[in-house]
């Protein structure tokens, strides 16, 4: 294989040192026998139009996109397919002869983890700690599973209110609550309770909400993947979820 025509992939976010989407899909390009190359791109939110405008520059096949830029992303981009317009969200691009096209998977991708950890949405009372663009594909993909109530709690409520209001009407009571002292009794009658927030990427990250009303009944989730326990999942294991 020449390098000089491999085709180049990447993922781009602020931070992406924690990221195994390198690992993942290089393994599978040397798996498939593929002469691609997948590498991380640490993108500022200030230079995220210049990075979007380089991966047509370089000719770039695709990039994966994380946070913080999922949401602004868009404006950037020149057409979505649906679930990603549905969501005002992205987290593929692909470069199709320099059309640069927004995907979005992540809905689809959750639903089917808990699938294969038998965790059932129907009936339920869910909690999504974060109004961000992972946090709109987890609300809307769950709603769709037809739980008994989603109740997004954010730090900037009227944002939570905003993505809350988008699926009135639904079928589901989708509501808003703030990240302050009374969210302890807001996880505590829930059933399922995901963090869609960074938090706990870094070691010394606090959980994203307290865990003091945790129980065995409930079942915690957590977007961020690396580290595999973070202290939100640490201390739900710790009092038996």
């Amino acid at each position: 294989m020449k390098d000089e025509k491999f085709a180049l992939y990447g993922i781009i976010g602020c931070p992406v040192g924690h990221t195994l989407s390198p690992a993942l899909h290089n393994a599978a390009f040397s798996a498939l026998g593929m002469n691609a190359r997948y590498v991380p791109f640490h993108v500022p939110a200030e230079n995220l139009a210049a990075a979007v405008g380089g991966i047509r520059g370089l000719g770039i096949r695709g990039v994966n996109v994380t946070a913080p830029h999922k949401v602004s992303v868009v404006e950037h981009l020149d057409r979505l397919e649906p679930a990603a317009e549905r969501l005002g969200a992205v987290n593929t691009i692909h470069s199709e002869d320099g059309v640069l096209v927004g995907y979005n998977t992540d809905g689809r991708g959750f639903i089917e983890s808990l699938r294969r950890e038998k965790v059932e949405v129907a009936g339920r009372h869910v909690v999504v700690i974060g109004a961000g663009g992972a946090a709109r594909a987890v609300v809307h993909a769950a709603a769709l599973e037809k739980p008994a109530s989603i109740t997004i709690v954010n730090r900037t409520l009227p944002k939570a209110e905003k993505l809350a209001a988008e699926l009135s009407g639904g079928g589901t009571a989708v509501t808003a609550a703030p990240l302050d002292g009374n969210v302890d009794t807001v996880i505590g009658k829930c059933d399922i309770c995901i963090n869609c927030t960074p938090l706990g990427l870094r070691p010394g990250d606090p959980a994203p909400a307290p865990t003091g009303r945790v129980t065995e009944r409930h079942v915690l989730v957590d977007l961020v993947y690396n580290p595999p326990q973070t202290r939100f999942l640490r201390e739900g294991k710790m009092r038996g979820a």
